[in-house]
């Protein structure tokens, strides 16, 4: 049995990985279309810029979307497996 106070802790963790989910996509969203957008300037330094974005900031967005994606799955993964006994069930056993 999962007790309440993990239940909260559960969702207040989902809260703030999909609150950081979504902020990240909207950062990659803007690095996507300055990119493009520098790029059918097709000036020299606009391809300089662009390139600039998508190498050091496009790639490491996606990488921590990435990340945040897999510490979600690792989070539902624990949850379904975590089985808090009841303290009824931890009469009788000895104590560790």
């Amino acid at each position: 049995m999962v007790t309440p106070e993990f239940s909260a802790l559960e969702r207040t963790l989902r809260k703030n990985l999909e609150h950081l989910q979504q902020q990240l996509h909207i950062a990659q969203a803007g690095v996507i279309v300055t990119t493009q957008f520098l790029k059918t300037q097709d000036a020299e330094q606009d391809w300089d810029v662009a390139t600039l974005l998508e190498q050091c900031v496009g790639n490491r967005l996606s990488r921590q979307l990435e990340l945040t994606d897999a510490l979600l799955a690792a989070l539902d993964a624990y949850i379904a497996d975590v089985a808090v006994p009841d303290s009824r069930e931890w009469e009788g056993l000895p104590m560790q």
